[in-house]
């Protein structure tokens, strides 16, 4: 292995670029979410994927082959066609709602507007985040402990004021 002064410049040398050119500081005030708004924002996100999957069981429920349907079917009547489209609306719109909660949480809608990543990117990030935390959140034999426990934390940083 060379010798550390090997990999330094000597000083005759100009350096080919500046770390400012590399990494350009946004001109943006304070951090991307405060600790009262992040709780606020992510106890919101697991009422609404609470909210969206109760939802998502509703249609599971009524397909053909559950054997829930006929109490189902026997409850509404003719207008379990009109229910299920309503409850599927409604559920679609808890999932849109939990990640524009859980983007504000984590920074991603600072992040958006800041210009430093493209929208592709910025997507892709915040998608990617999204599933992982409704995949250790709400699946799996101790996800119901995992959410307790997250509410548990949250639930005194939410509720002090700014």
């Amino acid at each position: 292995m060379p010798p550390k002064s090997a990999y330094l410049p000597s000083p005759d040398q100009v350096p080919m670029f500046s770390l400012e050119e590399l990494a350009p500081v946004p001109d943006v005030p304070g951090p991307a979410t405060t600790v009262h708004d992040r709780a606020h924002h992510l106890l919101q996100t697991l009422d609404l994927i609470g909210k969206a999957r109760s939802r998502d069981g509703f249609g599971l429920a009524t397909d053909q082959e559950s054997r829930h349907r006929p109490d189902i079917e026997k409850r509404y009547g003719a207008g379990l066609a009109v229910v299920k489209r309503h409850v599927e609306q409604n559920g679609e719109d808890y999932w849109a709602n939990a990640k524009w909660q859980f983007a504000y949480a984590t920074g991603y809608i600072t992040l958006k507007h800041s210009g430093l990543v493209s929208e592709s990117v910025y997507k892709e990030m915040a998608q990617e985040d999204f599933a992982n935390f409704v995949g250790d959140h709400f699946t799996g034999l101790h996800a119901e402990k995992k959410r307790r426990k997250l509410r548990e934390l949250l639930k005194p940083m939410a509720e002090q004021s700014r």
